[in-house]
């Protein structure tokens, strides 16, 4: 069974390995082909026009004055290589009114999804084409999207043109590897402020109306295109020498920390400068807040569009101005790793999600004084990434795609995360130095340019003396998560044997190479456990020897990835599974706290280990857990364990009895933290969650009443909701 493993491992690479690079046209498209009525873009298609069109200028005016519709015209100059195939310009649901080509009309043949252009009336060399057209405002998650403001009737407009959108706003050629330069003209009403991809040289007031100039762009890819209309409140700043400004709707103004903003994005900037050697390429950087963004942020070219989610109501905590800090620093990271170096295809953008997501906790933990972030990337991004890759639906994270409406597989969040979590890996395998060197030698290769996965590999591979290779090929093109346990002898206090079993999912049956730190703890005279031995070492193999433990003192608890090196499963030894039950509260290092709890959960998930031994041991030493991050890591274990309990047909009085000591002791804790902070909120918030008895239901009620404690929770209507919930439920 082993070789038959290795022998499916070796046929699925080689037939991955392909997969890349991106799709490319190997035989020439039919003569008499033509897009599908109604369809989206496809890679073969947009091989082909990249390959007819170049030097593309836009010229577009707009009109934003209307409330139910916008007009304009898009003029689009280009360089045009004859072919028999008719030209496409993508345009999703709009009107095109009147088009001329080269200043001469021509019947409108639009689908709704494209408009064609016959090639019989293209010259080769320049081109102009003239659409005239009109769109209604989105009311989705895409487009140009105009929203009134419930407090005070003010409206906004702006748009949200990431990943085949573009096109959602005006007509275009809407592929991330066919940049332009944009000329812009709006007119919007008088009292209104527009931001665009580039600063406006002029905004003139004519009558009711106001008329505003953006001159012409540097070249960059349609999907980067950003356009912000409105009574903004706006905030100025500088970085660098380069204009920073943050901007909001009014009515939420006086709840932004534009202070805490600034800061982020200055020392952010001052970061990236220095890690990428090249300073922040442009003039300005615009920061917008928006409603009903259902995802943290979307990077434009000069500008970030941010969820309004970062502006909170109430209490600001530390856990909201993380979660702000890191959307800063991912957006602004992309200004060089997917602005000024973009995409080929779609296929590849799980790049630039996986490599900010990494580098955003990386540089926060450099320009502030906060020491969590790498247990903040375990608990936030690593697990959630394990969560995903443990079903039978997970797949890998550099996914070919022929067609845009399949191109959302490549960023949904699983992927995201995982993708991450490869960057992590591969700046481990490579060396931190050599890591950043690749990136750098990346990033001015191909500066203004489009790339895709093997240009990143060809570059990162000249970077290291190690080969990459297959490394890449396991990583990138292959799903699943790795378990690793360990089995070790001691003789006169010194170990003897040490293996290390690696082990796979059967519908992921890979080994892969781990480039992990062993991690050999013991207790000082104060019975404080720290690892008093660490070890760098290369797992590759189903068994592999470790010789180089041989003769080290004899430990008394193990973890196989100390320090979060690896993306693994780590199966607990029987004796660190004992020592584990006596002192995990006394684990110094709270990013080693947080891998021995998760790797028992993962072994009461895998029927390792007892799930009442679990809860015993959480009864005992969960009260002594005062870091947020990790609280809430073991709480969420607690309330999955609880689900279960409570769903089972299985009678396990014991495991019910373990929960109600829980219940209990969550209560008594968020009594005994300090009133209205979030380590209360969180103790109260599980204790809600769990309560079943009679003494906890009793509670909620009169807590609801304003009878009894948390009293400064009183006003959390999140938390409202859930015990009303609850007490409806009982």
């Amino acid at each position: 069974m082993h070789y038959l493993k290795i022998l499916i491992l070796l046929c699925f690479i080689s037939l991955l390995i392909a997969c890349d690079k991106s799709p490319e046209l190997e035989l020439p498209l039919a003569d008499d082909y033509q897009r599908i009525d109604g369809a989206l873009l496809t890679a073969d298609e947009a091989t082909l026009r990249k390959s007819t069109v170049s030097n593309i200028q836009y010229f577009l005016q707009i009109d934003l004055t209307k409330s139910e519709r916008y007009s304009g015209i898009m003029e689009i100059r280009f360089d045009y290589k004859p072919t028999t195939f008719p030209l496409t310009i993508d345009f999703i649901d709009g009107e095109a009114e009147r088009i001329l080509v080269n200043s001469n009309a021509i019947a409108i043949d639009y689908v709704g999804n494209f408009i064609n252009i016959p090639s019989a009336n293209l010259d080769a060399g320049p081109n102009s084409i003239k659409i005239q057209f009109s769109h209604a405002y989105a009311k989705g998650e895409s487009g140009l999207i105009r929203y009134v403001d419930p407090v005070d009737e003010h409206v906004y407009i702006f748009s949200q043109s990431s990943q085949f959108n573009g096109n959602k706003l005006f007509p275009s050629f809407d592929q991330p590897n066919l940049h332009g330069t944009y000329e812009v003209r709006v007119v919007t009403l008088k009292d209104w402020t527009v931001i665009s991809s580039i600063k406006e040289s002029e905004a003139i007031v004519d009558g009711p109306f106001k008329r505003w100039k953006f001159p012409e762009s540097s070249s960059f890819s349609n999907h980067l295109f950003s356009l912000y209309a409105g009574p903004w409140q706006i905030w100025e700043s500088m970085a660098d020498n380069k204009e920073l400004r943050l901007i909001t709707r009014q009515s939420i103004a006086n709840r932004v920390a534009v202070r805490e903003w600034f800061r982020i994005t200055q020392q952010g900037i001052k970061f990236f400068n220095d890690y990428f050697s090249r300073p922040y390429p442009y003039q300005k950087y615009d920061q917008i807040l928006v409603p009903e963004l259902a995802i943290d942020g979307i990077e434009n070219f000069t500008t970030a569009t941010f969820s309004e989610q970062f502006i909170t109501d109430g209490l600001i905590t530390a856990s909201d101005i993380r979660a702000s800090s890191v959307a800063i620093l991912k957006q602004l990271s992309r200004t060089w790793f997917s602005n000024e170096v973009s995409m080929k295809w779609w296929d590849s953008s799980w790049l630039k999600e996986g490599f900010s997501s990494y580098m955003a906790p990386i540089a926060l933990s450099k320009i502030s004084d906060k020491n969590n972030e790498q247990l903040s990337f375990y608990s936030n991004i690593k697990l959630a990434s394990h969560k995903a890759d443990y079903l039978d639906t997970t797949g890998p994270i550099n996914v070919p795609i022929y067609e845009i409406s399949s191109s959302t597989v490549a960023i949904d969040s699983s992927r995201k995360n995982k993708a991450a979590v490869v960057f992590q890996q591969l700046a481990h395998f490579m060396g931190e130095k050599s890591f950043q060197q690749g990136i750098r030698s990346y990033l001015a290769k191909f500066r203004n340019q489009s790339t895709d996965v093997s240009d990143f590999i060809e570059t990162m591979d000249a970077a290291t003396s190690r080969n990459l290779n297959q490394w890449i090929s396991t990583w990138f093109n292959l799903p699943g998560v790795n378990t690793l346990s360990a089995d070790y002898q001691c003789d006169e206090g010194k170990i003897s044997t040490f293996t290390v079993k690696q082990s796979a999912p059967e519908q992921s049956p890979f080994y892969r190479n781990h480039n992990l730190q062993i991690g050999l703890y013991n207790t000082d005279k104060q019975q404080v456990v720290s690892a008093t031995s660490i070890i760098p070492v290369q797992i590759s193999a189903q068994i592999n020897e470790m010789d180089e433990l041989v003769g080290l003192p004899c430990p008394l608890m193990v973890h196989l990835n100390h320090g979060d090196w690896g993306y693994v499963k780590v199966h607990l030894d029987v004796k660190t599974q004992l020592m584990l039950s006596k002192n995990i509260s006394q684990v110094d290092n709270k990013l080693s706290r947080a891998m021995f709890w998760q790797s028992l959960w993962d072994m009461v998930l895998d029927q390792e280990f007892s799930l009442n031994d679990y809860l015993k041991l959480l009864n005992k030493s969960i009260a002594a857990e005062s870091d947020l991050q990790l609280l809430s890591q073991i709480l969420s274990t607690i309330e999955q364990a609880n689900g279960w309990i409570r769903a089972s047909h299985l009678v396990n009085d014991e495991a019910k009895n373990h929960l109600e000591e829980l219940e209990l002791l969550m209560l008594n804790q968020s009594l005994l933290v300090e009133d209205g902070s979030p380590l209360q909120l969180a103790w109260f918030d599980a204790f809600t969650g769990l309560a079943e008895t009679k003494q906890g239901l009793n509670h909620l009620s009169n807590w609801l009443q304003g009878f009894a404690a948390p009293l400064k929770l009183a006003n959390n209507q999140k938390m409202r909701w859930q015990a009303l919930l609850k007490l409806q439920a009982s």
